[in-house]
């Protein structure tokens, strides 16, 4: 699967939980990509099924999938309106890291999103995101 995320801007800042789902994604095998979307282009994968997860991401959300995408045309589901596997995974890793449950996470995490010495993510700011997955005609 590749993992695609907007690039970083004047509106989009970075962040630790950006950057920790990055690196999970990564070590998971997922390429990630960043780049601009458009809503055509989601929206197209969405109806063909290679858009497979689409989700948020923040400090007190941690990844919040998202079924249903509305834009000032219309609107389109994702997935069924379910969470997608990919998220969930990530979902359930940064909140294994986040509670210092190390055995939840794969011990070989790099330092950035394993819990440090003291059960805490290392100082940074955490900032909100959108990201989406989609399934490459490969299957990747």
């Amino acid at each position: 699967m590749r993992v695609f995320t907007p690039e970083l801007s004047g509106s989009l800042l970075p962040g630790i939980t950006r950057d920790s789902v990055l690196q999970v994604a990564r070590d998971l095998g997922h390429e990630v990509e960043e780049r601009r979307v458009s809503v055509d282009e989601w929206k197209k994968a969405a109806l063909s099924g290679e858009l497979t997860d689409v989700f948020a991401c923040g400090t007190a959300a941690v990844i919040t999938p998202v079924g249903h995408v509305k834009h000032a045309t219309g609107a389109f589901g994702i997935n069924g309106n379910e969470p997608g596997p990919l998220a969930m995974a990530l979902r359930e890793r940064l909140c294994a890291v986040r509670r210092c449950r190390g055995g939840l996470a794969r011990l070989d995490a790099p330092d950035s999103v394993r819990p440090t010495g003291r059960c805490g993510a290392p100082a940074r700011r955490w900032v909100p995101r959108v990201s989406a997955v989609v399934r490459a005609a490969d299957g990747r």
